[in-house]
């Protein structure tokens, strides 16, 4: 099968990383793969050097016609079976190509309902402009149903967790009382991220002569504001804000404790990255990660509460025994429910579903390599 897979994000986000790490593993799972990336994907080195993919970088900035027309060439060159488009610039113009090509469309949502801002009527209504109508692969449940309310053909839906394979076979040890416990959070500094919560806990532990420090990953348009707020709170000391170029999985090898502080989350993938580095979890309760995450895996706390953050980050700290004992259940549960091997067949089964071969033009069948 030649699938075309499209990302014009330019973040080194651990989404970012997965669409790279699973376009590496379906190419050597015998797919031909095309990867279409903005010119400056911070990966694009890391998917250059495996010579089995083919990598496309366009301007995904320019002119929205440019841009355009330099996916219309590289699809057409490649002749795909399948699109999957991730995010929504790319859903957006993969569409608008698609749709002129008559090529079939697969779409990778990630929070509820779609993107922020393009939520579930617009992915719905894709259905009635595209043809073949668009397939979607959801990541939770809340997605299936917000797309089939928003009236998309409930047989062009597909339930695909996100999946990992962890790294570890034990937590990481637990830190010794008195010395400075680390917690780690990351992700686009935008406002539902809720990071603006998590700098309050951070001063309530401060308050309590606790010794703490955070060190948060990510970039966006909240930093300023975060920095300021900081600063307000007296945190400057106690804060490292690592930027974008921070690789996901080197920060977590910093921690003795992942926060998702988050308002609004689809899945969570960051929760297994954290889960498969042996990294103890606190989490808001919401429906993304409540798929992943139950309260014998992690303390979870109710969004938009300082307070109850505060309580949960400093249990983590006074008691070692539970958080140890959390992430190793954390860390079986991953490798359980959420590994490679088990969930990477269900989407390549999506994909072969997906895929509506035209007349005269058969599709490749794919051999099965192992985690396919």
């Amino acid at each position: 099968m030649r699938l075309s897979r499209v990302l014009l994000s330019r973040y080194p986000g651990v989404y970012e990383k997965y669409f790279a790490d699973l376009c590496r593993t379906l190419g050597a799972g015998g797919y031909e793969i095309q990867a279409i990336i903005d010119r400056n994907f911070a990966y694009r080195s890391y998917l250059r050097a495996d010579a089995a993919l083919k990598v496309v970088k366009i301007r995904a900035r320019a002119w929205r016609p440019l841009a355009g027309g330099a996916l219309k060439a590289a699809l057409e060159e490649f002749q795909p079976d399948l699109v999957e488009a991730h995010g929504v610039p790319a859903t957006r113009l993969a569409a608008a190509v698609c749709k002129k090509l008559r090529l079939p469309l697969a779409i990778r949502l990630y929070d509820e309902g779609g993107a922020t801002g393009w939520r579930g009527p617009q992915y719905g209504g894709l259905g009635r402009s595209l043809s073949p109508p668009p397939c979607y692969l959801a990541c939770n449940e809340l997605q299936t149903r917000i797309l089939q309310r928003h009236h998309a053909p409930v047989r062009r839906i597909h339930l695909v967790h996100d999946f990992h394979t962890p790294r570890r076979n034990t937590p990481r040890p637990a830190s010794k009382v008195g010395e400075c416990f680390y917690f780690t959070a990351m992700g686009r500094l935008v406002p539902h991220q809720g990071f603006h919560f998590l700098l309050q806990a951070l001063r309530l532990l401060l308050d309590q002569k606790i010794n703490v420090c955070l060190l948060l990953g990510g970039a966006g348009p909240e930093q300023n504001r975060l920095w300021r707020l900081a600063g307000r709170l007296r945190l400057q000391s106690h804060l490292i804000m690592m930027g974008r170029a921070v690789e996901p999985r080197a920060l977590l090898e910093c921690a003795d404790a992942f926060v998702l502080p988050s308002l609004d989350e689809a899945f969570g993938l960051v929760l297994l990255e954290a889960m498969a580095a042996g990294v103890p979890v606190i989490s808001t309760r919401l429906p993304g990660p409540m798929e992943i995450l139950t309260p014998k895996l992690a303390w979870l706390v109710q969004p938009g509460d300082p307070v109850e953050l505060f309580n949960a980050m400093r249990q983590a700290i006074l008691l070692p025994q539970l958080r140890v004992q959390q992430a190793r259940l954390a860390l079986e549960h991953c490798r359980k429910n959420f590994h490679q091997e088990k969930l990477l067949p269900r989407l390549t089964d999506a994909y072969r579903r997906f895929v509506v071969p035209e007349a005269g033009r058969e599709v490749d069948t794919v051999r099965e390599a192992p985690g396919l």
